[in-house]
Formats: structure tokens, C-alpha cells, sequence
């Protein structure tokens, strides 16, 4: 049998933005974790979100959920480069589900 798998966002950038501008979005408790051991501060993914471009080859979908996970790569507020994924819920509410840096001074 196969499964349900819907089609992703279109107009993804978009739709991330404008929940961000209405503050309709929400961190994870996973989110909020992994951005404590991480040193992420939330401006900083906003800022990812707002100003970065979706990694198509990182998006995957989530059997369980049944729902795309859109991977955004962008630069922090310092310029270091980050990845954050993100999930939409049946409501439409953008969900920040982790964030890390994928380099960092002292790293490179």
C-alpha cells in the first residue's frame, strides 16, 4: 500500500515569512533544546528564515507526521552559516522543529 505524501509549498520562502511577520510560528520542544546546547539564539533563526533560501536537496518527508520537513540554509545576524528545519502543522503554523550552524569560528 502506498502512502499518502502530500505536495510540498509552493511558495515556501513566502509562507515562512509571512507566519514570521504574524507570529505565527512556534519552536519545538526539540527546537528549544538543541538551541540551548548549540548557543542559537531565536533572532538568529528568524533571521535565517527571513533572509535565507530553501535547500531543496535537504527537504525530506516525515512518514510519521505526514508532513515535509523544508530545510533553510542562510547566514546568522554574525554571519555564520546555519541550517533550519522547519515543519508546518495542521493549522498552518510554521514549526521551527532544530537549528545548527554549519560552521562556526573556530570550526573551519
Amino acid at each position: 500500500m502506498k502512502s499518502y505524501k502530500p505536495q510540498k509549498i509552493e511558495d515556501l520562502l513566502f509562507v515562512i515569512r509571512k507566519c514570521i511577520a504574524n507570529g505565527n510560528y512556534r519552536e519545538t520542544f526539540h527546537a528549544q533544546l538543541r538551541k540551548n546546547q548549540r548557543g542559537i539564539i531565536l533572532t538568529d533563526i528568524l533571521h535565517v528564515l527571513n533572509t535565507g533560501r530553501n535547500e531543496k536537496s535537504k527537504d525530506k518527508f516525515d512518514d510519521v507526521f505526514k508532513t515535509w520537513n523544508y530545510a533553510i540554509i542562510g547566514n546568522s545576524t554574525t554571519g555564520f552559516k546555519m541550517r533550519v528545519i522547519v515543519s508546518f502543522d495542521d493549522e498552518k503554523k510554521l514549526l521551527i522543529l532544530t537549528a545548527f550552524y554549519l560552521e562556526k569560528e573556530g570550526d573551519l
